[in-house]
């Protein structure tokens, strides 16, 4: 059976790694990931949406001194729903599905890039999207009411 979501295209837009060549392989290493997107709707097709993503691992030099990799990673998905899928399954599957499989892209990208490099393949921790997505939509709403009473 086919899935109501389908990824059509990706792109990387931008890729940068940093390897620590002071990080020994005995030392612990616990990564640091940020992970911003945005998920915009087509306005000639309802059924596609575009998802760009950025993703940001030991981005401080704080955590980028205890680590093996300072990571950047700017991708951009391409998705579509099938045909005839219904307006509350396009809202309720595009967030948590359309991020997981684009962070799976980007998993094997930097696993790929990472894999020549000094300390070996880095492999992406799994993340939460509903978790990020509920933060992310917390952290708008406290921004419209500063700017709410700022404006008073």
């Amino acid at each position: 059976m086919q899935a109501l979501l389908n990824i059509k295209e990706y792109f990387v837009d931008e890729i940068s790694v940093r390897t620590n060549h002071d990080f020994a392989k005995k030392d612990v290493s616990t990564s640091v990931v940020n992970v911003d997107f945005e998920i915009k709707r087509s306005n000639a097709n309802p059924l596609e949406f575009m998802i760009p993503m950025t993703i940001e691992v030991n981005n401080q030099e704080t955590s980028f001194s205890v680590a093996e990799y300072l990571v950047v990673l700017k991708l951009t998905g391409f998705f579509c729903f099938v045909e005839g899928t219904d307006e509350e399954i396009i809202n309720k599957m595009i967030g948590p599905s359309g991020l997981s499989i684009l962070y799976g892209v980007a998993r094997g990208v930097v696993a790929q890039v990472t894999g020549n490099s000094w300390h070996g393949k880095f492999i992406l921790p799994s993340m939460n999207f509903i978790e990020l997505m509920k933060g992310k939509a917390q952290a708008i709403e406290t921004a419209k009411k500063i700017s709410r009473r700022k404006r008073k």
